[in-house]
């Protein structure tokens, strides 16, 4: 993981490089064609009539990642290019909101289920799974929010499984997942002009958080599975 950390950090810089030249006269020519097709869509989108039923679609789209493999980033982008980003953001926190709830009363209800395999296949997760009393371990929650490609689904699921409580868990999810969330929002924001650097830097933000957190993660299973191996040895040496 920390070599893939370092790789997206690594991508982010690119992109941030890329972004600057964008500005230059001689890229802007090459990119004026997209440029206008691009402004003739946004104008369409302006001119949507009831705009409200986005509003529905975009939330019923949240409910139906429950269960669908709809990509949350294409989801936050819909409302982001429709919307203001302050309205597309609270409409975006609410979505995950509502997704993040139905996946752990699912697993509560009925358990983690197949995902609990894959999970067990990783011993450092599950020993800060079936820490803090069986409730799960809250930073490991949190690590599992902000790292990218986490399955949101599974990690609700798998907590909605134990004893933890509900209001921690939506909060440390939340807070975990607002990078993200905040991120697609600006992409989707700024859309309409991909070349720009308010479209490219939220893409290198996410590439520099996503990078730094996965090296944070590993340090933390590390730091989980020493003190483990240490609580071991001491009862060894009793």
């Amino acid at each position: 993981m920390n070599v893939i950390g370092v790789v997206l950090i690594i991508s982010g810089a690119v992109l941030l490089f890329l972004a600057i030249l964008f500005g230059i006269d001689g890229f802007t020519d090459k990119i004026r064609a997209i440029q206008e097709k691009l402004n003739e869509f946004e104008l369409f989108v302006a001119s949507l009539p009831n705009k409200w039923l986005v509003v529905i679609a975009v939330l019923l789209l949240f409910c139906a990642k429950a269960f669908l493999p709809i990509p949350i980033p294409t989801i936050c982008l819909i409302s982001g290019i429709v919307f203001p980003s302050q309205v597309s953001f609270i409409i975006n926190v609410v979505g995950v909101s509502i997704l993040l709830t139905i996946k752990f009363f699912w697993g509560k209800r009925f358990g983690p289920g197949a995902v609990s395999k894959l999970y067990k296949k990783n011993e450092a997760i599950t020993n800060a799974l079936a820490s803090k009393e069986g409730r799960g371990n809250p930073w490991l929650l949190f690590g599992l929010r902000i790292v990218p490609y986490a399955p949101l689904n599974m990690v609700s699921q798998i907590y909605g499984s134990m004893n933890c409580e509900y209001d921690l868990f939506m909060i440390i999810s939340l807070l975990g997942f607002l990078p993200k969330l905040l991120s697609y929002t600006l992409i989707g924001q700024n859309v309409f002009n991909p070349f720009s650097l308010a479209f490219i830097l939220p893409i290198v933000i996410l590439l520099m958080i996503s990078g730094i957190s996965l090296i944070g993660f590993n340090l933390l299973l590390e730091g989980i599975q020493n003190k483990k191996s240490s609580r071991s040895i001491i009862k060894e040496d009793e």
